[in-house]
């Protein structure tokens, strides 16, 4: 399964670029941790946001990934709260979950000391077209079909899986009930 995370808003007018940056850091720093928990393993950092994956063959890496993301949207909302209880601007901040399954290829690309292991297909991109969409969402996540289909009989208590229209593939929006 291949799991795109993306943040957007920290780059604000008139916040001082170095506190932006540790603020940025701070926040993915815990969401990594969250994702490497459920077996993730960070492939980039794009911007203010990354890429995870979850590489091992099998049919579980699709709950792992929803879990994953479950997870880190509930911590995005306490780090909201934290946020602010000291007074730090909100309305810029966002955060999406975008999760599409299927076969990936990885290598490293790049040249000499630029060169760095990344994974790449189709899924990858679905991954970040869902992750698009998902700002729509209530709770911010979107699934792809097939790892819908995979993770179904795992999406844990006080949560479902509903349908969602994107253009060009099924997707299904994960909902607190």
């Amino acid at each position: 399964a291949a799991f795109l995370r993306a943040r957007e808003g920290f780059l604000v007018a008139g916040r001082a670029a170095r506190r932006v940056v540790e603020q940025a850091i701070g926040v993915l720093e815990r969401l990594g941790a969250i994702g490497v928990k459920h077996g993730a393993r960070v492939d980039k950092y794009v911007g203010d946001g990354m890429m995870l994956s979850f590489e091992t063959a099998g049919a579980h890496n699709a709950p792992q990934a929803l879990k994953a993301a479950i997870a880190m949207q509930e911590e995005f909302e306490a780090i909201a709260g934290e946020w602010q209880r000291v007074g730090y601007e909100l309305d810029a901040l966002d955060h999406r979950i975008g999760i599409a399954s299927g076969p990936v290829y990885g290598r490293r690309m790049g040249y000499g000391a630029s060169s760095a292991f990344t994974i790449m297909g189709a899924p990858v991109n679905l991954a970040a077209h869902l992750c698009e969409y998902a700002r729509d969402t209530k709770f911010h996540i979107l699934l792809s079909n097939s790892t819908e289909e995979a993770a179904r009989k795992h999406v844990p208590a006080g949560y479902e899986l509903k349908p969602f229209t994107v253009p060009k593939t099924a997707a299904f929006e994960v909902v607190p009930v």
